[in-house]
């Protein structure tokens, strides 16, 4: 049996969420059998959001930019050859384009050009009982001398706090600003992470001097009418969810890691979507799986 001594945390996040789904993506390394247009559509509107803050784009109209650049970036994506082709209707991807861009245009008016970016997309790499694990983090402000982790997302629906408590994400994050090293310059290269000679840095910054965000993109949005939930012109929502990390919680987390993959390293993949996962419906190995639930 192969066992690994390094993994990615969305490796580590795709277990969680299924074991089965984990083995038919990360071992067997099978292409999935479509992919979901709203998937695709967070991905190209991270990197329009990394851009923003890392590219210059002189005297531009931010947003005009940002609009210009998410389109490139989705249809570039969609039409990827060397992807699984990604399914929906011309309905659908009007109103997904529709919807990220009053995202966009949210995160411009309230966030964009008022924080302090310290690091957009920071590629982090640290060690967990003996497990090295390798990572990025949306976005690191540094304000009011104290650093704020912030985390994009652009789900319909805000989270719970009981989500927010156990979030897998923010946890590992919490635990690589305390134990990991940053690599501001680092670049993949033929599908290998180049870092020349880059020692990293280590901000090893303990929870207590950190501030956790979960930033719901669609809170931003305001209403269009007057309704139930607020007046035409009222933001949605709040859209930073604080999040509060201690040094025994990062801890336990380590623990959690280390049997994660134990749970890795038995070999067996059961068919056990997490109660997070939507459900078998959405996964995008649908029909790979063989639905005997054990591989």
């Amino acid at each position: 049996m192969t066992t690994y001594s390094t993994y990615s945390a969305s490796a580590l996040k795709d277990y969680i969420t299924c074991p089965k789904m984990f083995y038919l993506k990360r071992r067997e390394r099978l292409p999935p059998d479509f992919r979901p247009l709203k998937m695709v559509a967070g991905g190209a509107f991270h990197k329009t959001i990394e851009a923003l803050n890392t590219e210059d784009f002189g005297k531009a109209d931010p947003a005009e930019w940002a609009e210009e650049r998410f389109r490139k970036e989705l249809i570039k994506t969609i039409n990827d050859p060397e992807q699984p082709k990604v399914v929906y209707t011309q309905k659908d991807l009007t109103d997904v384009i529709k919807s990220r861009l009053r995202m966009m245009a949210g995160y411009l008016d309230q966030f964009f050009d008022k924080h302090l970016m310290y690091a957009a997309e920071a590629y982090f790499k640290m060690t967990i009982k003996g497990i090295q694990v390798q990572g990025y983090i949306d976005a690191i402000l540094f304000e009011d001398e104290m650093f704020k982790l912030v985390e994009f997302k652009t789900n319909a629906r805000a989270p719970s706090d009981a989500f927010l408590t156990n979030d897998y994400q923010l946890n590992m994050y919490a635990l690589a600003m305390r134990e990991g090293r940053f690599y501001p310059n680092a670049k993949w290269v033929d599908g290998k992470m180049e870092l020349g000679d880059d020692p990293g840095i280590v901000l090893g910054v303990v929870p207590e001097d950190i501030e956790f965000y979960w930033y719901h993109l669609a809170d931003n949005v305001p209403y269009f009418r007057d309704c139930k939930g607020g007046k035409k012109g009222e933001l949605r929502g709040k859209a930073w969810y604080r999040v509060h990390k201690t040094e025994e919680e990062l801890e336990e987390f380590q623990f959690e890691v280390a049997n994660i993959v134990k749970g890795i390293n038995t070999g067996i993949f059961f068919k056990s979507p997490s109660d997070d996962f939507p459900g078998c419906g959405t996964c995008n190995y649908l029909y790979t799986c063989t639905g005997h639930g054990v591989v």
